[in-house]
């Protein structure tokens, strides 16, 4: 039984931010394939792919299912329709995008396994209060050595109000370049990685790349803070 799986949406964006004086966000995408698709789309506070039947939001997204042509675009409307519980840090839902490609030609007979293909963005919403200081955030974090299931770990004590997407970490021994994967960091907490052995010890300055408003990695140099 062949499998079908592939992705025709291209998504005008990584993140989007929603300030809390805005009407609504928009969000592009375009159908570069051949062949059209069906969409769904839909926001949630859960960090994981349930599906939109039990997704709890207080955002509206417009239109929430669609047919898109080749060579054609949407814009997703998003608006906020509900309040906020926090209006001192940010707060973060889930965009999910999926889609649904054509059934393949049967002609031949042949059966065939159909896969929905689901994209997920973040969605931040940003109060009114925290307008200025985003694009500093990630300079304000603050890095500790720590153990982690009885191994080295890195430990990051994010002390401001905002959500801080963190892509990679990356430091020297001897001479060799190291690299980790890291992730988002919430507002007033810790979050910690496990150093894989075979990357031996952090120690001295190393640099960490963080992702901005406009999905672009910024690369800035840090070293451990000592408890």
């Amino acid at each position: 039984m062949p499998g079908a799986s592939y992705a025709s949406i291209t998504i005008n964006g990584t993140r989007i931010i929603y300030p809390e004086r805005a009407r609504e966000q928009t969000l592009r995408l375009e159908n570069n394939d051949g062949s059209p698709v069906l969409i769904q789309a839909w926001i949630d506070e859960f960090d994981g792919t349930r599906p939109a039947r039990d997704a709890v939001s207080p955002y509206l997204v417009m239109p929430t299912i669609f047919r898109l042509d080749p060579g054609k675009g949407q814009s997703l409307r998003i608006r906020k329709i509900r309040p906020l519980p926090n209006a001192e840090q940010e707060s973060l839902h889930w965009l999910n995008i999926k889609e649904v490609p054509p059934a393949p030609d049967a002609s031949d007979g042949e059966n065939y396994l159909q896969f929905g293909i689901l994209s997920r963005l973040k969605v931040i919403y940003r109060p009114e209060s925290l307008d200025s200081g985003a694009a500093d955030a990630a300079t304000r974090l603050r890095w500790y050595r720590s153990s982690l299931d009885g191994r080295p770990g890195i430990l990051c004590d994010n002390p401001t109000a905002y959500y801080v997407s963190l892509a990679e970490l990356r430091w020297q021994v001897a001479g060799k370049t190291h690299r980790m994967s890291l992730d988002t960091v919430a507002p007033h907490s810790r979050q910690q990685w496990g150093i894989p052995a075979e990357l031996g010890p952090l120690a001295g300055p190393f640099t960490f790349a963080s992702v901005n408003d406009y999905g672009a990695l910024v690369s800035l140099d840090a070293e451990l803070t000592p408890r």
